[in-house]
């Protein structure tokens, strides 16, 4: 990549504009535990990765995102028999039928998922993305780069999350 060497050269990646230099976060400013959306309030939790992305990096070494949402957040519905909200997950990065499946999946065949357990998994699922991406920014930016790549989000993934790829 430009202006970087080493494991994250010469690939591909998402150009992450000009900003200063990143402030380093030492794993003491890291919350030990994200805060939780109710269900309740699931319809106005959508802007977490819904839309497109533009922007760099902020100047704490953030993405800045500017966010074009495909439309408001639709009010939560009854769904009858239990009385639960149900979100309107248009937009959302995994759907619901794709959080489904891999949810019954893991717990296998016969398993009954809780519509809550699928909003659940699906909203720690796009706070899980906000936080690797937004590592792997300020890791592209402290090797020079203005390229976001894979490298920088297999690095994020493997020291931080125990994810090996």
């Amino acid at each position: 990549g430009p202006g970087g060497g080493g494991w994250g050269a010469g690939s591909a990646g998402l150009d992450l504009g000009s900003s200063p230099a990143p402030r380093k976060r030492g794993l003491d400013t890291v919350p030990e535990e994200w805060p939780m959306v109710p269900d309740d309030d699931a319809a106005s939790f959508t802007g977490s990765l819904t839309g497109s992305f533009t922007g760099g990096l902020d100047d704490e070494g953030g993405l800045r995102q500017k966010r074009r949402l495909q439309g408001p957040p639709a009010a939560a519905a009854s769904t009858g028999l239990r009385g639960e909200a149900q979100a309107d997950d248009r937009g959302a990065v995994l759907p619901p039928e794709a959080v489904r499946g891999l949810l019954e999946e893991a717990a296998g065949a016969g398993a009954r998922i809780d519509a809550g357990a699928t909003r659940l998994v699906a909203r720690l699922a796009e706070r899980m993305l906000d936080e690797v991406v937004g590592a792997a920014a300020r890791v592209a930016r402290h090797r020079g780069s203005r390229t976001l790549e894979a490298s920088d989000l297999r690095f994020v993934l493997e020291q931080d999350w125990g994810i090996r790829s």
